[in-house]
């Protein structure tokens, strides 16, 4: 920020770089940085879950420009404040649909809102979240689910244990595979919940170990699905020679180990092969 009280029209990460708007508003404290962005379910962004068409304020070390703890610190509506312990305020006063939010940030004592700056294109394509990979005894919790690369594209570096958004096995650590969720389907070796509908890499011990692994043929590199992974429609959606087992709560999966998503369908082989 050039002043200590400024008035912003963010778009979204989906508008970059064909608006004169703000995609990225960084508040320099030291390192330990705050980071607002509007998150506009548009474009390439419309499928997220959480935060949608609203403004995020989270902060990560190092200025976000390297691999560092990054911590979503608030979700603001149209009308709602964020004060922030530095003496940062960020108050959202309109949000036009999806195309656009005005934020006004004061860093000391400000009477009112100004009017918004005319601000130049950004020169460098931002990130939405600030991207990290945590360094060791950063995390006192390794296998908690957390978010450290969001956007379309593969992140900078593999996706570490119980890390994501990840869309395939690519995205992931060495031997790690991308576990896909429709919801908050607990995801094998890592604690919480996570962000809803987000995928996380994890470890998958046996190929016979339940795993999701897509969802009405998405995404397509993961079709059709091998042993024990779902979730299948039908037996096209498996490899040849496995057949798609329809569940409509906690039945058993012949032939496969693990802890089955209730209502979810998996590939397995035929009680009768040929």
């Amino acid at each position: 920020m050039a002043t200590s009280c400024q008035t912003f029209r963010l778009s979204g990460i989906s508008d970059y770089p064909d608006t004169s708007n703000e995609v990225l508003v960084k508040i320099n404290l030291g390192g330990n940085d705050l980071f607002i962005a509007f998150n506009a379910k548009k474009g390439i962004n419309s499928g997220t879950q959480e935060a949608g068409n609203k403004v995020t304020v989270v902060q990560a070390g190092k200025g976000g420009e390297d691999y560092s703890t990054s911590t979503l610190l608030a979700k603001l509506s149209n009308g709602q404040t964020y004060n922030h312990s530095s003496g940062a305020s960020i108050q959202v006063t309109n949000i036009v649909s999806s195309d656009y939010a005005e934020v006004f940030i004061s860093l000391g004592d400000c009477n009112a809102p100004r009017p918004q700056p005319t601000t130049p294109p950004p020169q460098s394509p931002p990130t939405y979240w600030p991207t990290y990979s945590p360094t060791e005894g950063d995390d006192p919790n390794p296998n908690q689910l957390q978010v450290t690369f969001s956007g379309s594209g593969s992140p900078p570096n593999p996706l570490p244990k119980c890390h994501g958004d990840c869309d395939n096995d690519s995205h992931c650590e060495g031997s790690l595979v991308c576990f896909q969720r429709s919801g908050t389907e607990a995801v094998p070796g890592c604690t919480g919940t996570g962000a809803s509908g987000t995928d996380y890499c994890a470890e998958r011990p046996t190929q016979n170990t339940v795993w999701l692994k897509g969802d009405n043929g998405r995404p397509a590199a993961n079709f059709p699905l091998g042993l024990c992974e779902g979730d299948c429609d039908s037996d096209a959606d498996c490899q040849p020679g496995l057949i798609c087992q329809q569940r409509s709560g906690t039945e058993a999966i012949p032939g496969c180990i693990g802890n089955p998503i209730p209502g979810e369908d998996y590939c397995r082989y035929s009680d009768n092969p040929p």
